[in-house]
């Protein structure tokens, strides 16, 4: 048997018994891309077709978590960071932490000002949610939601790095010493490396999170 075919049979082992709590511990961790997207559909189908059964799914595969949960736990140090649905956990993460571990994430340290945020030289316009002036956080930012050219929340950088990915590109600028992800509809001419670009963002696209963690410690 493939190693797709053996676990959908181990699956179906598992619930023949119809057991209220199935755990899944990494599935499809042995797979590859291929047959871990179509057991990935697969899954999504049975959590469907088994409201009934409830269950347990390990993972440490963002878009696997994304794809299947309800609501999503995130373990640092057998420590419960956040528990939400993945559109909680996405678009309004609890801390740094989870904001890098739940899918890609621009985490800028800012400093907070009275009309906004501060990134070096850069005044952004973003809600600071009551933070006091002077404090510094962490703006999060995810890089789809990026765009290339003037507009608001203008930053100016260097590009360090681009990567073609089929439909996409994603850009690494350099702003301020810190680099900053854009993910771009596939560009006919992207900008080349070490070329000085502008990105921009808009202000509710963007969570301000305290100071602390990042997904880079874990």
């Amino acid at each position: 048997l493939s190693g797709g075919q053996q676990q959908r049979v181990a699956i179906a082992r598992a619930l023949a018994i119809r057991p209220a709590v199935l755990l899944l511990d990494e599935p499809l961790s042995a797979l590859d891309a291929r047959l871990r997207s179509g057991m990935l559909a697969e899954l999504a189908r049975l959590h469907r077709e088994l409201p009934d059964v409830s269950i347990l799914y390990v993972t440490h595969d963002q878009i696997e978590a994304l794809t299947l949960a309800d609501r999503i736990a995130v373990m640092d140090k057998a420590r419960l960071r956040a528990c939400g649905t993945p559109q909680e956990l996405y678009r309004t993460p609890a801390d740094a932490f989870t904001a890098s571990f739940v899918g890609n994430a621009n985490l800028l340290p800012v400093t907070v000002t009275p009309g906004g945020a501060a990134l070096g030289a850069a005044e952004l316009t973003v809600d600071t949610a009551g933070a006091a002036a002077g404090a510094r956080a962490t703006l999060c930012v995810r890089p789809h939601l990026v765009g290339l050219g003037d507009g608001p929340n203008r930053l100016t950088g260097t590009v360090s790095e681009i990567q073609w990915r089929g439909s996409t590109h994603r850009l690494y600028v350099d702003v301020e010493g810190h680099p900053v992800m854009a993910d771009l509809p596939e560009l006919r001419e992207p900008p080349a490396h070490g070329a000085e670009v502008s990105l921009h963002f808009a202000a509710e696209d963007a969570v301000l999170l305290a100071a602390g963690v990042s997904g880079d410690e874990h």
